[in-house]
């Protein structure tokens, strides 16, 4: 019984270690070198990195060099089985206004370790509430919770016997 004890006080002991000491601001920049593969690029004012987490001020998204979006503030955390990202205001250009909101005020999006297939999704902004998910697949699912203005990408999304939806595959 005292080799279990001490055993399950070694492995959590591990764990907390590997939670505090993770270097999260490293993460952030190789998850930003993995965009810019693929034409993406991020341009932060400032990032700090905590204990359980990393904030992140200011960022400005550009895809091939043409700045397509602002975000205001993100928060990531993480407790290794549970992961959450917080977005607070995101702003498009008003080029991409027929295919995308204007304003999107929250998306959090949550990672546990019981499905870890996929990322659960919960968007706020001038469209109303969605939610959905990302599967590991490559698909994109988001449920039309609460509807106000869709007139801008209606088109894209689907009717279905819960409401309006959009799937895609990426």
């Amino acid at each position: 019984m005292q080799i279990l004890k001490s055993l399950f006080i070694a492995i959590l002991s591990t764990l907390i270690a590997i939670i505090i000491f993770m270097p999260t601001k490293q993460l952030y920049f190789l998850f930003e070198e993995e965009l810019a593969k693929n034409g993406i690029k991020l341009n932060e004012d400032k990032i700090q990195s905590g204990i359980f987490g990393l904030d992140i001020d200011g960022i400005d998204v550009y895809v091939e060099g043409i700045k397509v979006a602002h975000i205001e503030h993100i928060h990531f955390t993480t407790f290794l089985l549970v992961s959450d990202i917080d977005v607070k205001s995101v702003v498009f250009d008003k080029s991409l206004s027929k295919v995308l909101p204007s304003d999107i005020s929250e998306i959090d999006l949550k990672h546990n370790i019981i499905s870890p297939t996929t990322v659960n999704i919960e968007v706020k902004g001038d469209f109303g509430l969605a939610k959905g998910y990302v599967g590991v697949n490559h698909t994109l699912h988001l449920d039309f919770v609460e509807v106000k203005d869709i007139s801008m990408f209606k088109n894209e999304l689907q009717k279905g016997d819960n409401g309006w939806y959009y799937e895609t595959k990426f």
